[in-house]
């Protein structure tokens, strides 16, 4: 493969891996009242993991350790692996992943109806809210 597309590939997992931390992350941050369900899903899902294992003391602590560090890094990392696979993919994998992608990125609900199905589903800002 040439360098040129080694460096367009790792550009556009970059990418992606951000702009997935950003709706899952940061986007009730920067946009009050404005949360992104499936990547918020997918940031929150390790604190319901480690919910289970809030009874023990050594489940208390690792878990903002384990939910608000190690999960969201590893979640960055798969996305980044993903996009950068799929740079690699046919056209029609590539266009079919990636609108997959955008409209993930898409589907964003006020806070009022994320924050009341966060009663049935960990959402990653409720989720730590609730631990600190």
């Amino acid at each position: 493969m040439k360098p040129a597309r080694d460096y367009r590939r790792i550009l556009a997992a970059f990418v992606c891996s951000a702009l997935a931390a950003i709706a899952g992350i940061f986007l009730p941050l920067i946009i009050h009242g404005v949360r992104n369900l499936p990547w918020e899903f997918a940031f929150g899902f390790a604190y319901y993991v480690t919910g289970f294992f809030r009874g023990s003391e050594l489940g208390e602590r690792l878990d903002g350790f384990i939910g608000g560090i190690v999960w969201p890094l590893a979640i960055i990392v798969i996305v980044w692996f993903a996009a950068s696979r799929l740079c690699t993919a046919g056209t029609v994998a590539r266009l079919a992943w990636s609108s997959f992608f955008v409209l993930s990125l898409a589907i964003c609900v006020p806070a009022e109806t994320a924050n009341s199905l966060a009663a049935r589903i960990p959402l990653f800002l409720n989720e730590s809210s609730v631990r600190y």
